[in-house]
């Protein structure tokens, strides 16, 4: 008695379990230092170009150019304390037991207000700290050491003599206008936002972030937060890669997955990935076009 034929899916059936049981795919391996060398012969490593950010979206990102600074920082000669503007000259021998008294001028100068009176010999501006130094004043005496004097003609009572400049903050003390604020190629941390900022730059040049497109391929795998079907794991994987990808300074453009069921699946899944790279991204770069224009091609002359 002849033994029955199997059927042509009971042959198909039979030809998959041997084909995994040999495990070919796990046999044809080559070496990390290999891989990566196969990997990086692809990359295209060359500067990328630059554009503009605003400053608020500038963290973390690599300055293209070197940045000179517009202004003085600070732009005026300021005030280190609250007190009272004067002439140091005024305060030559000035002590608790001889204080020197000097006339209050009827201005107050607070932040942000320039002054319209002139320090003149023997006169004092009350000043508060930040204040712009007014014209004739060169220093500048802390309240504490004063006593006002309030009689018909308001006048303080000075108990410090005071050097030339003290407690004054000079113009461009900080910043020189014209001095290089930031060297080409320095990564943006919150200190370079704050120097930036003082001088006035609402945006800066950065270097362009490479944008990547993260695609999971595997027909086990399910979308976050969506229901897990029998068999199935989620894409843990593709979360690490793109939370990678930005920890690395790139820009996570798009993420896909696919199932790998076809046959000859490697060249069919390039297939989709380049699709979806252009689907994703109209603006994608030529190259990835043309990989896509290659793979289709040769699925259309039967070579997948």
């Amino acid at each position: 008695m002849s033994e029955a034929k199997p059927s042509h899916a009971e042959s198909g059936l039979l030809a998959a379990v041997r084909q995994a049981a040999r495990q070919e795919q796990f046999l044809e391996v080559v070496s990390a230092e290999d891989a990566r060398a196969r990997f990086e012969k692809h990359l295209d490593l060359s500067p990328l170009g630059a554009e503009t950010v605003s400053l608020a979206d500038a963290l973390g990102r690599v300055l293209v150019h070197d940045v000179a600074a517009p202004i003085d920082v600070p732009p005026f000669d300021r005030s280190n304390v609250d007190g009272f503007a004067l002439r140091a000259a005024d305060t030559v021998g000035a002590t608790d037991a001889t204080p020197r008294q000097l006339t209050l001028n009827a201005e107050v100068l607070a932040c942000g207000h320039a002054p319209k009176l002139t320090v003149a010999p023997g006169t004092v501006t009350a000043i508060a700290t930040g204040g712009m130094i007014p014209r004739g004043a060169d220093a500048v005496a802390m309240i504490e050491h004063t006593e006002l004097i309030d009689d018909a003609a308001p006048a303080v009572d000075l108990r410090r003599a005071i050097a030339p400049g003290q407690f004054v903050s000079y113009a461009g003390s900080d910043i020189a206008r014209g001095e290089t604020l930031l060297r080409r190629g320095a990564t943006i941390s919150s200190r370079e936002i704050g120097m930036l900022a003082a001088c006035g730059f609402a945006q800066v040049d950065v270097v362009r972030r490479p944008r990547v497109a993260v695609l999971s391929t595997g027909d086990e795998l399910a979308e976050l937060g969506s229901p897990l079907r029998p068999g199935a794991v989620y894409d843990s994987n593709g979360a690490i890669i793109a939370a990678a990808v930005r920890e690395a300074g790139g820009d996570r453009f798009c993420s896909a997955h696919f199932r790998m069921t076809r046959p000859c699946s490697k060249l069919w899944c390039a297939e989709r990935s380049m699709r979806a790279t252009s689907l994703f991204c109209p603006a994608a770069p030529r190259k990835v076009r043309a990989i896509s224009r290659t793979v289709s091609s040769r699925a259309s002359a039967g070579r997948v």
